[in-house]
């Protein structure tokens, strides 16, 4: 995504999309932050929104994020989009399961039985 293109209608390869999004927070915490830039763009966005939530501020940064993320779809076009939502199903889908685990361990935990 980091090259643009200047003609009407042009859509910017994608495909180093994925290539530059892989790999686990874990292991990009591991490394310098300037070799990875998710790394920094998580780091960023997560204290934006700790700055957002201890001044009440959340609204307003949901809607930067949201129209960032629709200028950066507008620019990169469907495979954008596509992309945009299918990392945002996977990571919901991974904070779902995890809460859910994390409340049947409770539940196990409470009753006296080994969490599973």
């Amino acid at each position: 995504m980091d090259q643009q293109s200047n003609t009407p209608g042009a859509r910017p390869d994608t495909s180093r999309m994925s290539e530059e999004a892989e790999g686990t927070r874990e292991q990009q915490r591991g490394q310098s932050p300037n070799l990875k830039p998710a790394f920094r763009y998580d780091e960023a966005i997560r204290g934006l929104a700790r700055e957002a939530q201890s001044t009440g501020t959340m609204r307003a940064l949901v809607e930067a994020i949201a129209w960032n993320v629709a200028q950066i779809v507008d620019q990169y076009g469907q495979a954008a989009a596509a992309h945009f939502l299918e990392r945002f199903g996977c990571h919901l889908r991974y904070h779902w399961e995890h809460r859910c685990a994390q409340a049947e361990a409770n539940e196990a935990k409470s009753a006296g039985r080994k969490p599973s």
